[in-house]
């Protein structure tokens, strides 16, 4: 048995925690996972900061993760955190980062809009493993949030990634996608 690795995501709704380990035919097995509500981007799109509420609730969050990971011998220095859009909108980030580190030893990195999308990508493609997304006559339905831009103009990169990627693309909007306001300017 290999030894396992934790990953957790910090998104706007919500803390994912995975633990698995890399077999030595290079297949995933997901020993451990975990998902809890929190709605940092809720704060973040509405009022441009990550409340102390929110805060504590994330914070709760993490140390319940922290008690996970004691338990597959994982420490937080060997844990992968990444936080997505709201980390990246919050005019209180750096204060926020601090205060996770303190309280829990996490470093949370911040991903940029490309390196979600690409994370994305990645995981829609391991669920569709057994039909991949290779042609240019094949179909994907993008459900929204796939920029987390908040102006058109600051899309660009996203879309280019896109773009590069084969098959026909089925855009539509989510409640996140700030920077669509009307068909006409796409």
């Amino acid at each position: 048995m290999s030894t396992p690795e934790a990953v957790i995501e910090i998104g706007a709704t919500g803390v994912r925690l995975l633990v698995a380990e890399i077999t030595s035919d290079r297949k995933r097995n997901t020993l451990d996972r975990s998902e809890l509500p929190v709605s940092i981007g809720k704060d973040v799109f509405n009022d441009g900061v990550i409340s102390r509420e929110t805060l504590i609730q994330l914070l709760k969050i993490l140390k319940r993760f922290t008690e996970q990971l004691i338990g597959w011998g994982i420490t937080a220095e060997h844990t992968t955190v990444i936080a997505t859009s709201s980390f990246r909108e919050a005019k209180n980030r750096d204060p926020v980062l601090d205060r996770i580190f303190t309280s829990t030893g996490f470093r949370v990195n911040v991903i940029d809009g490309i390196e979600e999308n690409r994370l994305t990508y990645i995981a829609v493609n391991e669920c569709l493993k057994d039909a991949p997304l290779e042609k240019k006559e094949d179909t994907v339905i993008l459900p929204g949030d796939f920029s987390w831009a908040m102006r058109l103009e600051n899309t660009k990169k996203d879309f280019e990634y896109l773009d590069s990627l084969p098959g026909k693309k089925l855009l539509l909007k989510g409640n996140h996608d700030y920077w669509w306001t009307t068909l006409a300017k796409m």
